[in-house]
């Protein structure tokens, strides 16, 4: 018998999110899924229902990173659905929230493929 492959989801925490619904659809296919982001409440709940493993994870900060990589194990397949939005106007914006969106999506995501690349490279996982 093979061994499921194990998922990481990053951005889980969110009910009804993008996150959410990739955790949901790659433990259907018999993935081993690990769900993490911020709020560790909505993440447990989540892997309760799908059977999977739950690890908080603040994207942005660049220990937390590492210390999920080192808590999850080997993973094969990584999927970051972690994001915000604004729901404003850009001609709105302060440049607070701009440099705020810009940590969120750029540096955040930058540091996930750094630290999950390395660790992955040995898995024969996804490569970024």
């Amino acid at each position: 018998m093979t061994q499921a492959r194990t998922s990481l989801v990053i951005g889980a925490s969110s009910p009804g999110g993008l996150g959410e619904a990739t955790a949901r659809r790659l433990a259907a296919k018999g993935d081993a899924v690990i769900v993490a982001g911020r709020r560790l409440d909505a993440l447990e709940r989540l892997a309760g229902e799908i059977g999977g493993r739950a690890i908080r994870c603040d994207v942005e900060d660049e220990e937390s990173i590492a210390a999920l990589v080192a808590e999850a194990g080997p993973i094969r397949v990584a999927v970051n659905a972690a994001g915000t939005t604004l729901g404003q106007s850009i001609l709105k914006l302060k440049r607070e929230q701009i440099e705020a969106q810009w940590g969120m999506h750029v540096t955040a995501n930058l540091l996930l493929l750094k630290t999950l690349g390395g660790a992955m490279k040995d898995t024969g996982g996804s490569r970024p």
